[in-house]
């Protein structure tokens, strides 16, 4: 039983399915089909995360019609690339060995670092991890730079 519930006095609206069998069930039916719908319900569940965190992040905020626009191209494009059976353009052999961390020489002190660049806010943030020549983690850090060049970033 599907039921819309509106309260004009709080402006509010909830949606019931029912029992917490029949979601599952709902869920269950639409997620094993053999079609386009558990596509859909991801794209729609992860982007409706990002709309909402947006505000919150960003101050920024996004219209109903936009995000419900934006969904449906990123379905699209999502379907389109697991349909296309790409096979990259470069296509070398690997030596079948990962990159891993080494351990410093004697009673050294290991730093490893890295860094983040958001493009269009031009915001920055680093991090970084000390370890001593057994591979025990000392110390940790990160840290938000703030705006600035990926150049900044780096260094």
């Amino acid at each position: 039983m599907l039921a819309l519930d509106v309260d004009r006095k709080k402006n509010q609206s909830s949606i019931s399915l029912g029992t917490a069998s029949m979601l599952e069930d709902w869920l269950a039916l639409n997620l094993t089909a053999n079609n386009n719908w558990s596509c859909l319900f991801g794209v729609t569940i992860s982007s409706l995360w990002f709309f909402r965190n947006k505000p919150v992040f960003n101050g920024e905020n996004a219209n109903a019609g936009s995000v419900s626009i934006q969904i449906r191209a990123r379905t699209e494009e999502f379907l389109k690339i697991v349909k296309s059976n790409l096979n990259p353009r470069n296509s070398q052999t690997t030596s079948g060995c990962l990159v891993s961390w080494s351990r410093p020489d004697g009673e050294c002190i290991k730093l490893n670092v890295d860094e983040s660049w958001y493009a269009q806010r031009r915001n920055a943030a680093c991090g970084g991890v000390f370890r001593d020549s057994a591979g025990r983690f000392l110390k940790g850090f990160s840290a938000n730079l703030g705006s600035c060049s990926i150049m900044h970033a780096e260094l």
